[in-house]
């Protein structure tokens, strides 16, 4: 079964559990000892940024959890998002998430579409050489390209 299943099933068994006043304090109705643990919420968030194809913000992906069972608050999911470290990339340009499509690196965006792509190439060393040269002491990298994806340039020129 995927991981995006076996999220699905433990939230729906978690549902069943919760009381609907519950709303987004993670704990179950008195007299219930359970509590949503931070893996339940990283399995969560990484399932719904899996099942998307487009990079999500905070506040949707928030909204989402919500209809999963697992509400969740916006600042809730930044801090998830943050512990996920590695296994999640932000898109700056968008304020937004999306699972690591791959090696570090350079995002291409569609404009499109919204897909995401990394480039397996390593400009920051480049920058960062260039920045050294300049005597510019460089903190954060951020490399983004926005354009139009193969497949939405040939939906482009043969419309169906």
């Amino acid at each position: 079964m995927s991981s995006i299943g076996v999220c699905a099933r433990r939230l729906s068994d978690d549902r069943r559990r919760r009381s609907p006043k519950d709303g987004a304090s993670g704990t179950d109705a008195p007299g219930n000892d359970r509590k949503r643990t931070s893996a339940l919420l990283e399995a969560v968030v990484l399932s719904i940024l899996c099942a998307s194809q487009v990079p999500l913000g905070a506040y949707v992906i928030a909204r989402q959890a919500r209809a999963l069972g697992a509400p969740m608050a916006p600042n809730q999911v930044y801090r998830v998002l943050e512990r996920l470290g590695s296994r999640v990339r932000r898109v700056e340009t968008l304020n937004a998430f999306v699972e690591a499509p791959g090696p570090p690196g350079p995002l291409m965006l569609c404009r499109r579409c919204g897909r995401t792509d990394a480039l397996e190439i390593a400009i920051d060393m480049d920058i960062e050489r260039i920045c050294i040269a300049a005597g510019f002491e460089a903190k954060h990298v951020i490399a983004e390209v926005v354009g139009t994806c193969p497949r939405c340039r040939e939906a482009n020129e043969h419309p169906i």
